[in-house]
């Protein structure tokens, strides 16, 4: 059966999102997945998490039916969650909270492999920072496979 990854981000971009789209790739092949997809915990699209302070509260409800409905694909056999790992200040604190302790709960109801690169949800931009404390000149393609680590729920 071919096996299909389901990437967690944060949020939508506003541009390409071309460089979060190759480094998720790199995490599919070091998994040995044929396909994968994107679920974002927070549906508004953003330019970087530090816009979310002016964002709109719904946007966490709205991402719920979107992140089930991947988590439940039939394909579906692992998860990467990267969604980053700095909690927002001011409201959308509590709001994130909610979210990662719903996606947690949603997780234990599948029987799918659930990974973080290096140990925390880091999101895809932040993954050259984590390789570099590792192994100084390697790159992501080379470390991966040693830094997608498997996380029990």
């Amino acid at each position: 059966m071919p096996r299909h990854l389901v990437a967690v981000l944060h949020s939508p971009p506003l541009g390409d999102g071309l460089l979060t789209l190759g480094r998720v790739n790199v995490a599919r092949n070091a998994l040995n997945c044929e396909t994968v997809s994107i679920a974002n915990i927070y549906s508004n699209p953003l330019a970087n998490v530090n816009a979310l302070p002016y964002a709109a509260d719904d946007g966490w409800q709205r991402a719920r039916a979107h992140v089930r409905r991947e988590l439940d694909r039939a394909d579906a056999t692992d998860v990467l969650l990267a969604y980053g790992v700095q909690a927002p200040s001011g409201a959308h604190r509590s709001l994130y909270l909610q979210q990662r302790a719903w996606l947690k709960e949603v997780l234990r109801q599948h029987s799918l492999r659930v990974w973080t690169f290096g140990d925390r949800p880091y999101h895809p931009s932040r993954w050259q920072r984590v390789t570099y404390r590792h192994e100084p000149g390697a790159s992501i393609e080379q470390l991966a496979p040693s830094l997608l680590t498997p996380l029990a729920l």
